[in-house]
Parts: C-alpha cells; structure tokens; sequence
C-alpha cells in the first residue's frame, strides 16, 4: 500500500523534470552554423489607400560582416517550443507588421528556412516555436542590411 504514493510522486517529479525540459529556452544561434551560407528577404506589410501593401527587400548577396553580425545577434535571442510545436505544419498566427525569411544553405543546398515574425512566431524546420522580443530582433536585422 506505501508503494502507491511513492510511485505517482515520483511520475509528477518525472512529468515536472520533462515539461521543464520540453520549454527550455532554445538559442536562436545553434539554427545556423558560422560556416553556413544564407539570404534574407524581409517584408514589410501595411495598408496604404484601404490596399493591402506589401514591401519586400531581398538580400542575396551579403558581406562577411553582415553575416557575422547577424550570426552574433541571433546569440542574444532565445525561443521556445509551445504546446501545438510538435503538430504545427509551420503556419504563423501572429505575423504583425513584418516578416524575416532566412535561407540557410549548407554546401549549396537548403537545409533550414527559418521565418521570424514581429509578432513573436518563429519558424524552422516546418515547425513552429515563440520568440521573446522578435520585433527587436527584425529592427536589429534591418538596420545591419541597411
């Protein structure tokens, strides 16, 4: 009879220990690799006459400082998996006024494309996660492409 309260104590502490696990903060760095290649198109949406408007800059070409910036600036940036992560098919719901496309490529393939909305939604590998303070991350990308 003792042993019944000791095992399901000991499930929860092992539910706890996986769902800290699962929400652990993920580096926004370890998506690119310094040796990986990548172009950037970012959108910009809004609404000028009552039209929906849509600007969008491509960067396909960009300096190796850039890139090291960039790779620099995705180290300050963490997110984190939510519930729906393991059944997402990479939608965004909360897109916000702007839009980051990373392709990243390694030895001259695609390997991850990577979706940084302001509104807080990321995307990589088809898989959706939240990111803390993306609207910064987009305004710090633009201004090191500008």
């Amino acid at each position: 009879m003792k042993k019944k309260p000791i095992i399901i104590s000991l499930l929860a502490i092992i539910l706890v220990v996986c769902i800290i696990a699962y929400f652990k903060p993920l580096k926004l760095s370890d998506t690119i690799s310094k040796n990986s290649s990548f172009s950037i198109m970012i959108s910009d949406m809004s609404v000028k006459d009552g039209e929906p408007y849509i600007d969008t800059q491509t960067y396909d070409k960009l300096t190796d400082k850039q890139k090291t910036d960039i790779i620099e600036l995705l180290n300050d940036y963490t997110y984190q998996r939510k519930f729906s992560t393991p059944f997402s098919n990479g939608s965004i719901s909360e897109l916000n006024e702007s839009l980051i496309v990373m392709y990243v490529y390694e030895n001259n393939k695609n390997s991850n494309t990577l979706f940084i909305s302001s509104g807080g939604d990321f995307v990589s590998n088809s898989k959706s996660y939240k990111l803390k303070n993306a609207e910064k991350l987009n305004s710090s990308i633009n201004d090191i492409l500008s």
